[in-house]
């Protein structure tokens, strides 16, 4: 925080107070901290749809909706923010609009990783192959949670949802060794 007064106009170290707030919980100051950045980059739509995330999980719906249509028209082309807005939908139990996001989501994601990907792709190949279980493309969600796993081992939020896929298709030894690893 020090680093930010004293630097206000400098995005990167917004950028990272804000996402490390989100990242430990602190909700209230996390969105404060997206709207500061908003304010120094209005045009950005990817940091629309961070904010946008981050209210979501706060029940502030509406403000979400309003930063993801914005962000959307910003830049149609951003995967994370069709993505958001499958998010958005099904909160909001409006399945056919939640599918047609995730499915414009995986066309972006499927672009934005190409043939080859590298453990640089992972974060993109969890985000894929959630929206491809959301979209009940069980078989290709697995395949990218397992592309994903097999480039970084480690990476926590690929084997968490990949033991839930597992475990919602009832292969339940295999979720637990998923969830343990």
């Amino acid at each position: 925080r020090r680093a930010c007064a004293a630097a206000p106009d400098h995005l990167g170290l917004h950028a990272a107070l804000a996402y490390a707030l989100a990242g430990s919980g602190a909700l209230e100051e996390a969105v404060e901290a997206y709207r500061k950045l908003l304010a120094l980059d209005p045009g950005s739509a990817p940091l629309r749809t961070n904010l946008a995330v981050l209210l979501l999980r706060t029940g502030a719906v509406e403000d979400a909706r309003a930063l993801l249509l914005e962000a959307a028209e910003l830049a149609p082309d951003h995967a994370n923010t069709a993505s958001a807005l499958g998010d958005l939908f099904a909160r909001l139990r409006d399945r056919e609009q939640a599918f047609g996001h995730y499915r414009r989501a995986i066309d972006l994601y499927r672009r934005q990783i190409g043939p080859r990907p590298t453990a640089a792709h992972c974060n993109d190949l969890v985000k894929l192959a959630t929206a491809q279980m959301w979209t009940g493309d069980t078989g290709a969600a697995l395949a990218n949670f397992d592309r994903a796993v097999a480039l970084r081992p480690d990476h926590a939020l690929a084997l968490a949802r990949r033991g839930l896929l597992l475990a919602r298709l009832r292969r339940f030894p295999e979720a637990v060794a998923s969830l343990r690893r």
